[in-house]
């Protein structure tokens, strides 16, 4: 891979690096997976300078029509393929970041993941959350009974199953 960096005039195929602030806040396992998606953009971004350095050395030796339409389209397909990666990886890091600042992290990649200006952009949407609370205005709760009626519990199941109760006689009249 260190035969073919990517070109300079193409800065989009260098894989953007994760934002200091998305590395603190998700688990090892993610960061771990981000990497090997990162790694995997490299080796993609080597096989399209590849085939850019193959490009060029056929525009320079003759006009090789065919050849260089199915270059370019090998190369759409791997550019594409390498967007889907980036975009991958913000799924990846969204899902587990705070979920009221999930539209915060939208935006354009560049050097990193989700923009340079991520830190401020972080900062200005809890300025916006905290300005919408304090805008928000306060409902009274409704205080209902302190106890249920049933504060005492459920009436006592009888131990005795079944039918008929039986009852014994109390004196000898009530026999007859």
């Amino acid at each position: 891979m260190q035969k073919y960096m990517p070109f300079e005039n193409v800065p989009r195929l260098i894989a953007p690096t994760l934002n200091p602030e998305c590395v603190s806040a998700i688990s090892a396992s993610m960061l771990k997976r981000d990497r090997i998606i990162k790694e995997n953009q490299k080796q993609i971004s080597a096989v399209l300078t590849a085939i850019g350095s193959g490009l060029e050395s056929i525009l320079k030796n003759g006009d090789k029509i065919e050849i260089i339409r199915n270059i370019n389209d090998a190369s759409k397909l791997l550019c594409d393929y390498f967007q889907s990666e980036t975009n991958n990886r913000k799924i990846l890091i969204t899902n587990a970041v705070n979920h009221n600042l999930k539209e915060t992290l939208k935006g354009d990649s560049d050097m990193f993941l989700f923009g340079t200006n991520l830190a401020e952009r972080i900062k200005n949407a809890k300025i916006i959350q905290r300005s919408g609370k304090d805008l928000k205005e306060k409902q009274e709760r409704l205080k209902g009974p302190t106890k249920t009626l049933n504060w005492r519990g459920p009436p006592q199941l009888s131990t005795r199953m079944g039918g008929k109760r039986i009852t014994k006689p109390k004196n000898k009249q009530q026999q007859q």
